[in-house]
């Protein structure tokens, strides 16, 4: 992912310095002051940082954790001058094993990163976050996202279909050229055009409002977005989760979709949200069969 401003991974040699108290810096517990402002506070074994220990950079970087021999090792916390942060496991000095790496000022403020890592780099299971709520989550190698979704796509989870049905079917009733299918959210029945070639579900803030009220589940995105309908036209919204939409047989949770910023924008069911389905199908005559 992004270049990440580490410590450095060696210390000053010992005896260039002052320790206190002379003898703690051997073994026990000492405070270790060098000429260029680097200073460490903390236990001790054969002359080497061993324990638990502080260790303040010049700059204003600072490690608060895990020592052994000599090096990070551990749980522990870098901090930052510029107010990153990390924390979580160490092992030979490297950001290894589960941490969480927050940014500071700058122009990643406010994203972080929480998962497995590798050498100082992102690797395994982990979920970026940033700061307007766009999220990744997924397998990383390396420092590079590898395979996994966002939190503005739909995706199948079985955790996140509730029946005993294997599949369902839905007749969509076919009016002014169009299909149309009725969906209930949050306990809110209302019609939505069927539409194969969206790819988000859109509710308005009339109908979101009516969910709230009823006491659903639903978290709103600060990312924002715009909506282009076929017609051209293009108003603009942003993104919700919510629980509890009834389609067919199965209630779903985790569905995204699109809130226009217009109280008279259309109710939409894109395809995106028939992908939360193990599969689906849909026949000429308009029969939608969905599959847990």
């Amino acid at each position: 992912m992004k270049h990440l401003l580490l410590l450095l991974l060696s210390f000053p040699m010992i005896g260039f310095g002052q320790c206190i108290p002379p003898d703690g810096c051997k073994n026990g517990k000492g405070i270790y002051n060098w000429p260029t402002g680097e200073n460490y506070n903390g236990e001790w074994k054969d002359e080497k940082f061993n324990g638990k220990g502080t260790y303040t950079y010049a700059n204003g970087n600072k490690y608060v954790g895990e020592f052994k021999n000599g090096i990070r090792n551990g749980k522990g916390t870098d901090t930052y001058a510029n107010g990153n942060k990390y924390i979580g496991e160490y092992k030979d000095g490297k950001q290894n094993g589960l941490g969480t790496y927050t940014y500071g000022k700058g122009e990643w403020e406010g994203d972080e990163y929480v998962g497995e890592w590798k050498d100082n780099l992102e690797h395994g299971q982990g979920t970026y976050t940033w700061a307007n709520d766009l999220m990744w989550s997924g397998e990383w190698e390396r420092g590079n996202q590898k395979e996994g979704h966002y939190n503005t796509e739909n995706y199948y989870n079985v955790e996140d279909i509730f029946g005993d049905n294997l599949s369902s079917e839905i007749r969509l009733r076919y009016s002014n050229n169009r299909y149309k299918i009725t969906l209930t959210i949050g306990g809110i029945e209302e019609d939505f055009l069927f539409d194969t070639g969206a790819t988000n579900t859109q509710i308005n803030d009339e109908l979101l409002n009516q969910i709230k009220k009823a006491g659903a589940k639903i978290k709103i995105l600060q990312l924002e977005t715009d909506i282009t309908y076929g017609s051209g036209n293009v108003i603009p919204g942003r993104y919700a989760i919510i629980d509890n939409m009834a389609i067919g047989d199965y209630i779903l949770n985790n569905v995204v979709v699109l809130v226009g910023k217009n109280q008279s924008s259309s109710l939409l069911l894109g395809v995106g949200t028939l992908n939360k389905f193990k599969d689906w199908s849909v026949s000429k005559n308009g029969l939608l069969r969905i599959f847990k």
